[in-house]
């Protein structure tokens, strides 16, 4: 029998802060400084960034309430980074004729490994702020069973790659 690996999730949010979105493609990280929960002490507030304390296969939401005062159609795009690197993205649309904030989120189940640095950013056309809201804005990560050590490991190869994994 393999070792049983620890239980990895976490949820964090944006409780009240307002952040500003510049418009242009330049991204925005965005901000979730309230811990709601962090099973396995993974997650920074500081840099609001999910590091994972053991590989696995994970699923990751990120999703922001996002406004802007002037009658207009923009596009505002969401992304789950993986060291630095989009790994999911969403663009959404929303037209003038809209008078609700918009609320935008992305998740993918993702292939993570020890150390790796999850965070989540935003860019849109036009400028407007990320509403702190813990319903819209929040961030959070939960690891699938899977094991971390078997007599007869687990092996996932990739389709886009050559690369094996081993569970």
């Amino acid at each position: 029998m393999g070792i049983k690996p620890k239980t990895s999730a976490f949820k964090a949010v944006n409780d009240g802060g307002i952040q500003i979105v510049p418009a242009g493609p330049d991204p925005t990280d965005v901000e979730y400084p309230n811990v709601l929960f962090d099973l396995n002490e993974e997650y920074d507030p500081e840099e609001s960034t999910f590091i994972p304390n053991q590989d696995g296969i994970y699923l990751v939401i990120g999703s922001v309430v996002f406004a802007q005062d002037l009658e207009i159609d923009y596009r505002v795009r969401i992304f789950i980074l993986v060291n630095g690197e989009p790994a999911v993205g969403d663009n959404d649309f929303w037209g003038k004729e809209v008078p609700f904030a918009n609320g935008v989120s992305v998740s993918g189940i993702l292939q993570l490994n020890k150390g790796d640095r999850v965070s989540i950013n935003v860019n849109s056309t036009a400028d407007g702020v990320i509403v702190g809201d813990p319903v819209g804005t929040h961030f959070e990560a939960a690891r699938f069973p899977s094991p971390l050590e078997n007599e007869s490991p687990i092996l996932l190869k990739s389709s886009n790659t050559s690369k094996t994994y081993e569970l």
